[in-house]
């Protein structure tokens, strides 16, 4: 769901692209930085996890925002040149929203509630 619909808002030229990628790049810039350290069995403090997962938290959060944001240009009419279809749109919403619940899930289950397992 993600390559198809990057590729469809990079044919088209949507500015939504560039702010998700550039979000997307960062957040992914760190996440296998930490991979690369750890397989290279270099010490990387376990707070680190934590912070990688809220960041894609974080990141799924404010695509769900922007896309909103571009909801309402799209059906109001803000904007008259903006090329999203609402059906992109919502594929869109969709997509960040079933990440963030995705992520909220790890989240919960490796940080909360696996603490809690392991101190038993």
């Amino acid at each position: 769901l993600t390559f198809f619909l990057a590729w469809s808002y990079y044919s088209v030229r949507v500015s939504l692209t560039f702010w998700c990628a550039a979000m997307n790049y960062s957040v992914h810039s760190l996440m296998y930085s930490y991979y690369a350290l750890r397989a290279a069995r270099i010490y990387v403090p376990s707070f680190i996890q934590l912070v990688i997962t809220t960041l894609q938290i974080a990141q799924m959060v404010a695509g769900c925002y922007f896309v909103a944001s571009v909801y309402f240009i799209v059906i109001n009419g803000t904007y008259p040149g903006c090329s999203m279809s609402i059906s992109s749109v919502r594929g869109s919403f969709f997509m960040y929203f079933t990440y963030t619940l995705l992520f909220i899930n790890f989240f919960i289950q490796r940080y909360i509630i696996g603490k809690k397992k392991k101190s038993v």
